[in-house]
């Protein structure tokens, strides 16, 4: 095959692919014949690069339409879609995350059926996760190999969605705005109901004598008692000890400590 080349002088000049010498190599001496094989090698100069990129894409939608290879494909998906979403139940630092995990798993049993469709499904879920990994990415030196595992699975699922969506009859519009309208979903529902910081006050007593209302308080190595922080709860406190000289010696200059009790 064959295309053109700007020159210097602003005309252009045929680069020669392999593919368009057994036309050159075979012009005839008869000048019907020769006006034929110029025909085809015009053809092939200007459509060669188009035919060339069809055929490779041909290529890879017999792959993709193969049977073990969709199995492959869809075995990986749900495999380490299941893997990120037992990762995220161990932790997780959002929880938009958690949904992009399980739909990551679901997307296999899509790649099994239609692959085409697959692609744009799984693309916004695989997406989200790799936003997870890169924003870890700076504390990777205290990740452990499941991190590792993870990162290897994320790098996988990209490469064979940016692969698939060479082919124009995966570019399924519809599959896109499914993924990318459930993983807005999920984000906006984690910003709106979930991690949500209350802040509560409350009225409380402190003592920093070493006595509290139930009795004497277990002291430091040093025997020092620490700062009690107590309220009444029903018929009992809830309190907390604190041992911290500075604390103790602001409250103490204060004159609203516990007078011990008799």
């Amino acid at each position: 095959m064959g295309h053109f080349e700007p020159s210097d002088g602003g005309f252009q000049r045929p680069r020669h692919f392999p593919e368009c010498a057994f036309i050159r190599n075979n012009l005839t001496d008869g000048s019907g014949a020769q006006r034929q094989n110029g025909r085809l090698i015009t053809i092939c100069y200007l459509f060669g690069p188009f035919m060339r990129d069809n055929l490779r894409y041909m290529a890879l939608g017999a792959l993709l339409q193969s049977a073990w290879v969709r199995t492959i494909v869809a075995v990986f998906f749900f495999l380490s879609g299941a893997f990120v979403t037992l990762l995220l139940t161990l932790g997780t630092p959002s929880f938009w995350y958690f949904p992009c995990g399980i739909l990551w798993a679901l997307s296999g049993f899509v790649w099994l059926v239609r692959p085409s469709f697959a692609a744009g499904l799984s693309a916004f879920p695989v997406l989200g996760i790799t936003v997870m990994v890169v924003q870890t990415l700076p504390n990777y030196q205290q990740t452990d190999s499941s991190f590792q595992l993870l990162m290897l699975c994320v790098v996988i699922a990209l490469a064979l969605i940016t692969t698939t969506f060479r082919q124009r009859e995966t570019r399924k519009v519809m599959a896109t705005a499914i993924s990318f309208s459930l993983v807005l979903t999920a984000f906006a529902v984690d910003r709106l109901f979930t991690n949500k910081v209350e802040v509560h006050s409350y009225s409380m007593s402190w003592s920093a004598n070493g006595i509290a209302p139930w009795g004497r308080v277990e002291t430091d190595e040093k025997g020092e008692p620490p700062v009690v922080i107590y309220r009444m709860v029903n018929q009992g406190y809830c309190y907390d000890a604190i041992f911290s000289p500075e604390l103790k010696a602001r409250l103490t200059a204060s004159s609203n400590d516990l007078p011990p009790e008799n």
